[in-house]
């Protein structure tokens, strides 16, 4: 009982993304001082210890309530230059050019590798790096996991969807084929019933995965997942009448969708 409830106890903390560190009063101490120590409040060690007024005394023991870090997801993003190109015109120099385009002249200089005295001349073409953005980089090849455990249904992909179904028990677990960002988490009821619950992530390269079929959705959209990450469970059987999912892999190049045969990628 006692292992049950330490259990609990500490699940709470980590739902509410909380934990306590014990630390012993010195010399000098005040509450106020320790709460700055550990980025907290006064309000908050007192209510962690039960203490009735802020008086301490040295060598007394405090609960300290500190938060968790939320996990730096930077890792998984690269900045990517976004460059244009432009046509030098009669009486431009580097310096006016970078005005016009609000960079540094250094910035053209290095790009465009230009020496002393950076002359440049009208009808040259110049690379311009006019801002970064941010793509998802998860710094190793992709590879494409099975979202479940369970028998591929031949018929569907027989009747022409370019997915495949595969059979599982209703409240199986289904897991990120790949690290991506969740695009889409909702119930499908504009394009196709058959989807019913549906989650589609976003990968690197272009590449872009889609769940349906789901009994409960644990993602929300803009969130990032890890391959193998818990994003939902298995539905019942439904319109397709039976019990499982519908996934898809396909690549997004300029704007169009080409899919792409799952058995042929997934591990």
């Amino acid at each position: 009982m006692r292992i049950l409830l330490s259990l609990i106890s500490l699940l709470f903390l980590f739902a509410n993304a909380h934990a306590l560190i014990y630390y012993t009063v010195k010399e000098g101490d005040s509450l106020s001082e320790i709460a700055k120590k550990f980025g907290t409040t006064v309000k908050a060690i007192k209510r962690a210890n039960h203490l009735k007024s802020s008086k301490i005394y040295v060598g007394q023991k405090l609960k300290i309530p500190v938060k968790f870090k939320k996990k730096d997801e930077s890792g998984y993003f690269k900045k990517i230059p976004i460059i244009v190109k432009y046509r030098v015109k009669r009486g431009d120099s580097v310096l006016k050019i970078a005005k016009k385009f609000g960079v540094s002249p250094r910035s053209i200089i290095r790009l465009n590798g230009l020496k002393k005295p950076y002359i440049i001349r009208p009808g040259q073409k110049l690379k311009i790096i006019v801002g970064y953005k941010k793509v998802l980089d998860v710094g190793r090849p992709l590879e494409f996991i099975f979202p479940i455990d369970g028998r591929v249904d031949p018929t569907v992909r027989e009747k022409g969807y370019p997915g495949i179904f595969i059979i599982g028990e209703p409240g199986q677990k289904v897991r990120a084929s790949e690290t991506g960002i969740v695009k889409f988490a909702r119930k499908e009821n504009h394009l196709l019933k058959l989807y019913g619950n549906m989650v589609v992530i976003e990968h690197p390269k272009g590449y872009q995965t889609v769940y349906s079929n789901l009994g409960e959705i644990f993602v929300k959209p803009k969130q990032i997942v890890k391959r193998g990450q818990i994003i939902g469970t298995v539905g019942s059987s439904g319109e397709w009448g039976k019990s499982g999912i519908y996934f898809e892999i396909s690549k997004v190049y300029k704007g169009k969708i080409y899919p792409i045969n799952p058995l042929e990628v997934l591990k």
